[in-house]
This record gives C-alpha cells, structure tokens and sequence, in this order.
C-alpha cells in the first residue's frame, strides 16, 4: 500500500477526496474540468504543497490533514521522471500529460514530481476511476501550521 496524505482547509474535511476542486479549476496535472485530488507522498510535503500557494492574512484557517492509502498497482509512474524546473516543461505541458492519463482511465492514481523538491513525488487521484473505492481513508485529523511559517 501507498500511504497519501493531503491537507485542507477543516470547513472542507468531508469533501477532501471528492474531486470537486478540479472541476472549477486547473492544477499543474490536469485542465479545469476533471475531478481529482492532488496528494503527497508525506505529511510534510503536503504541507509545502499548501505553503506555497499560501496567501498571507490576518485569519490563518483551521486545517485538517488526512491520510489514505492506495494500492501500489493503482499507480501509474510514467511521468516521474519530467524536470519541472526545466522551462520547456511549462504547465501546457504537464496538463497535456495529466489530461492524457485521465481520458485513458490507465490507473487510479498518476505519480509525479512534486516542483518544490523534484525527488519527491505528488499522486494525483482520478475519483472518477473505476478502483476509486480502493482508496481508504485511514485518518483526518486536526492540523496547524507554527505560525513561524505562515507569517
């Protein structure tokens, strides 16, 4: 099994593996319209996944982080290997990759690079997919940023 873990905003807890922000809008690996749920390899990695897109405010949100496992034959590692430091590998490129996978239903999960440290890896779940219900949530639980970070 491959553990994923995926943080997010507590008033979003029920809807974390749902897919639905993919439909409203695009990510590095997919186009806007597809549901999926990006997920890393670590606590620690989704955390930066979350640090990064961070826009600083006074409120700072209540979190939850969840954990899951897939199976390791639900995953699909093709594309691990693209440098998305290198500029040619723009997002065009990497949605062209992750829409690909998605329309061909190939694997529940699809292994990728993670941009913030390149020898780690995100997974992105195609909830669509017919091996969905192999997705186990094992936990959810609270989760907060040191303020160190997030001012």
């Amino acid at each position: 099994m491959i553990h994923i873990f995926r943080i997010v905003k507590k008033r979003y807890e029920k809807s974390a593996f749902s897919g639905i922000g993919g439909m409203y809008s695009e990510g590095r690996w997919h186009s806007k319209g597809k549901p999926v749920v990006y997920t890393s390899m670590s606590a620690s990695l989704a955390a930066l996944e979350v640090l990064v897109h961070w826009q600083p405010s006074s409120i700072i949100p209540v979190f939850v982080l969840c954990h899951a496992t897939i199976p390791k034959s639900c995953v699909e590692s093709t594309y691990k290997k693209i440098n998305l430091r290198d500029p040619a590998n723009d997002q065009s490129l990497t949605q062209t990759v992750g829409d690909n996978w998605f329309n061909s239903s190939s694997a529940l999960a699809l292994e990728v690079p993670s941009i913030i440290i390149p020898s780690e890896y995100n997974f992105v779940i195609n909830t669509s997919h017919p091996d969905y219900s192999k997705l186990k949530i094992v936990t959810i639980e609270d989760f907060s940023f040191d303020r160190r970070l997030v001012q």
